[in-house]
């Protein structure tokens, strides 16, 4: 089957042809592309072009899936980039703009089985990653400027994460690299949701209850490292727009703190097992 691509946003299609990036096999391999991130299957490239609005030089990202070897192939079923396009779109009409705009995305089959696919989107200019940030800025006493920017992102990611639970949609990776933030002079932060191929709407209450879990505990794996308790139970706060937590409340951060510990234990047990 030959390889096909959509573009979401025809407005790039000129410029980045402009570039050498047409063709499918350009796109899933761009030979100026700069490699900033590798997993298994997985590659995502930066690669530059003109905006087509403003002319300027801009960054676009490519995530790329390979899956070379038959057992990674399913057949007829829907690719990643698809999903995570699909995704995006869910979260920019519950929660906001806060995930990328999606340029183009594309797939090839072979024998009705995927063999790849890829997602480009634009750039959220002048933003970093929430780990990055909090490894450079958020040390064991922050600054006062760097406090009030941490107040500031505690309640803006809360609510954020509220909205989209509130709506049904599990992100299911929300850890701190898949969030980008960026501030203004005044201190006030915005938060944006990257990679999201594996979340989706649930409905069937047990699913709902795990997809929170889930992203409940993976966004407290550094939490507990960059935030002092009373912040993250603030955070909390703010999540469930309750002034205190109620008895539900209080069993949620138990089962969230417990997974947590869980997860510690098993990983403490693996690095043990592997020295």
């Amino acid at each position: 089957m030959a390889p096909s691509v959509t573009w979401h946003d025809p407005r790039w299609q000129q410029a980045l042809a402009a570039c050498g990036l047409q063709e499918y096999d350009d796109l899933i391999a761009p030979r100026d592309g700069e490699l900033v991130w590798e997993r298994s299957t997985t590659q995502t490239f930066r690669v530059h072009a003109d905006d087509p609005t403003s002319g300027r030089p801009a960054s676009l990202y490519l995530k790329r899936y390979v899956y070379p070897d038959r057992r990674w192939r399913f057949l007829l079923r829907r690719d990643k980039p698809a999903i995570e396009r699909q995704n995006y779109e869910l979260i920019r009409e519950h929660v906001g703009p806060v995930v990328p705009e999606v340029i183009a995305t594309g797939r090839r089959r072979r024998w009705g089985m995927l063999h790849d696919a890829f997602i480009l989107t634009a750039e959220l200019a002048g933003c970093v990653q929430l780990d990055d940030y909090a490894r450079s800025h958020w040390g064991a006493r922050p600054r006062p400027e760097e406090r009030a920017r941490q107040d500031h992102l505690i309640r803006t990611t809360a609510e954020l994460v509220g909205r989209m639970h509130a709506a049904h949609f599990y992100h299911i990776d929300l850890q701190w690299r898949n969030i980008l933030v960026r501030f203004d002079t005044s201190h006030r932060g915005e938060a944006f949701f990257l990679d999201a191929p594996r979340g989706g709407r649930r409905w069937w209450c047990l699913r709902r209850r795990h997809g929170r879990l889930r992203d409940l505990s993976s966004l407290d794996k550094l939490a507990r490292i960059y935030l002092t308790r009373t912040q993250r139970l603030r955070w909390f706060v703010h999540y469930t727009g309750r002034r205190r937590p109620d008895r539900a409340d209080r069993r949620l951060i138990a089962t969230v703190l417990a997974d947590r510990a869980r997860y510690e234990r098993a990983k403490a047990r693996l690095m043990t097992s592997d020295e």
